[in-house]
């Protein structure tokens, strides 16, 4: 094996995918140069414009009516073709070993092209099927023969080893895997040197307001209807109303929805609550260092989320929702402090406690960095991948 490739479609460098392509390839970058493997790394555009595309304005009303009744899979599938031709005249001319793809719902077109060039393809899924996200990242109208063609199955069927994030995904792929191809979890991960307890936080704890003596709850990210922000602003409007001093930290873009939840709060609540809108992923680490305990007040079942690996990898007590990828990711009581992600009384009383309780806060935050060192770096990932392709490679030579 002497050239791979690493094809993703991210656009949106503010993502905590953008986050994890470009922390995964510059491991990944370091672990080929060590094996004198050539490495590159092709960033295609999701999508462009199809042949007489550029309708005119008089013509907005009807692409906005024939948009309910299917237009976009038709325009998904065009598109998926003209870039599989693209793609393919590409590889032909660079001919990789092995091409590395972040699977991305609807992003055949690589596996296409390498299929006709017989150019083995490894996967990674970071979700479940176009059909099971409708109404959350997509509101369109979906085509049942489309969606059966863009599943997490079709670009398995591609594939000569598959990775996922959890294994709720993982479960799937192997559920459609009759011919036994390797598929492994490989959760996200995080930079330690980046990452670092020992950081000073005095400057921004005055840059920023907030009293030292205050226990400070801290969220990163983004404010999505299944982060359940609204459990994270009553049950801190609770704590206010139960006199503990606390502050509320939230990093991440600012949002008017989020703007008009912290006013319906009391204005007590409301001076100890500090919006920073949106920051870099550099600036990330420096944020968690004035957290006391950083929460995450629900997720997707299936969704391994970068932030948790951050939040461990500053020695913070974590508390995170029970869903089966976390729990594989934290040891309840021992790494994080765990609750039900169905009951906002769980989460509610996670927090009096990790509130009231230093040394446990500390106990967590120090166990969690441990955790992470073992086995969630991105060196630890890449590596995982490394392994994994060849354990695809054997599994194409067995089989042919």
């Amino acid at each position: 094996m002497k050239k791979i490739i690493y094809v993703h479609y991210q656009k949106n460098l503010s993502e905590g995918s953008a986050v994890h392509v470009s922390r995964f390839s510059q491991s990944f970058s370091a672990l080929c140069l060590d094996r004198k493997i050539t490495f590159d790394i092709w960033a295609p555009r999701k999508e462009f414009s199809m042949p007489g595309e550029a309708l005119g304005k008089r013509a907005g009303g009807l692409r906005s009516f024939l948009g309910k009744y299917y237009l976009r899979e038709f325009k998904v599938l065009l598109q998926q073709i003209f870039r599989s031709v693209q793609e393919f005249f590409l590889l032909r001319k660079v001919r990789p070993d092995v091409v590395i793809t972040r699977y991305d719902a609807e992003t055949l077109s690589i596996h296409w092209a390498c299929s006709a060039l017989k150019i083995p393809v490894v996967t990674e899924f970071n979700g479940k099927d176009r059909g099971e996200l409708a109404g959350t990242y997509s509101d369109h109208k979906q085509l049942p023969l489309v969606n059966r063609l863009f599943s997490n199955c079709t670009a398995m069927s591609y594939s000569v080893a598959g990775m996922a994030v959890s294994d709720e995904i993982a479960a799937d792929l192997r559920y459609c895997n009759s011919s036994g191809k390797p598929i492994i979890v490989n959760h996200n991960g995080v930079d330690l040197a980046e990452f670092n307890p020992q950081k000073d936080t005095a400057e921004l704890f005055q840059r920023l307001g907030i009293a030292t003596d205050s226990v400070v709850i801290g969220y990163i990210g983004s404010f999505i209807v299944w982060h359940a922000p609204q459990r994270l602003f009553n049950a801190f409007q609770e704590l206010i109303n139960t006199g503990r001093n606390v502050s509320l930290l939230l990093v991440g873009r600012r949002l008017p929805e989020i703007d008009r939840m912290i006013q319906s709060m009391t204005l007590e609540a409301q001076a100890r609550v500090h919006y920073t809108g949106f920051v870099t992923h550099e600036e990330i680490p420096a944020y968690l260092g004035v957290m006391d305990i950083t929460v995450l007040p629900n997720t997707q079942p299936y969704c391994s989320p970068l932030k948790i690996f951050e939040y461990m990898a500053m020695a913070k007590a974590c508390l995170v929702p029970a869903t089966p990828t976390i729990r594989s990711i934290i040891k309840d009581r021992s790494e994080g402090w765990l609750f039900d992600p169905d009951s906002d009384e769980d989460f509610y009383q996670g927090l009096v406690l990790l509130a009231q309780d230093a040394q446990l806060r500390r106990r967590l935050g120090e166990l969690a960095r441990q955790r992470v060192e073992a086995e969630f770096t991105w060196d630890h990932n890449a590596e995982r991948v490394m392994q994994l392709i060849q354990d695809g490679l054997a599994w194409k030579n067995n089989k042919y």
